[in-house]
């Protein structure tokens, strides 16, 4: 009953303080400095709540990425909408439910989503730099080792020299 309620309730209270869309959105940096925020907003933050919600922010994803065609779904330009709506939904909830974002639950959220939607697209890798052959790496080593005695050799004698005049 409780968790009825808890999804009767939500939208009528996000939609009646967020407009999806207005592209405002914070963001806490995580940093030694900003652990004390961090701190203080987990002891506010209802996780149950937040795991609950997210199903609000997803189910419009899930539509959108369920009409579009396998193929498609790697293409950036057809899901950076709905992504984007998703994340801006995503980042109202924790924010409504005074948590801080991101946060582990809603990074795990995230790599949920990743993985049902996005997990076949790769991108082409550019080609790996493989190691030189021995003789390379040997002659790039070897010869500034050699000059440095020579150089060392040729400071003390010019400074000889400069004595003696």
């Amino acid at each position: 009953m409780n968790k009825l309620l808890n999804f009767l309730i939500f939208p009528l209270a996000f939609f009646e303080n967020h407009q999806l869309g207005t592209g405002v959105s914070r963001c806490i940096v995580f940093s030694e400095a900003n652990a004390h925020r961090e701190q203080s907003f987990s002891l506010h933050c209802n996780e149950t709540l937040l795991e609950e919600f997210s199903m609000y922010c997803w189910l419009p994803f899930h539509g959108d990425m369920s009409l579009m065609q396998k193929d498609s779904l790697c293409d950036w330009n057809k899901v950076i909408r709905s992504y984007n709506t998703l994340t801006i939904c995503m980042q109202h909830v924790t924010e409504m439910l005074s948590c801080y974002y991101p946060n582990p639950k809603v990074q795990d959220f995230f790599l949920q989503i990743h993985s049902q939607y996005f997990q076949n697209c790769t991108e082409e890798e550019e080609e790996v730099f493989t190691d030189p052959p021995e003789a390379v790496v040997l002659t790039l080593i070897i010869v500034p080792v050699c000059l440095i005695p020579v150089l060392v050799t040729l400071v003390v004698w010019k400074s000889r020299i400069r004595e003696q005049e």
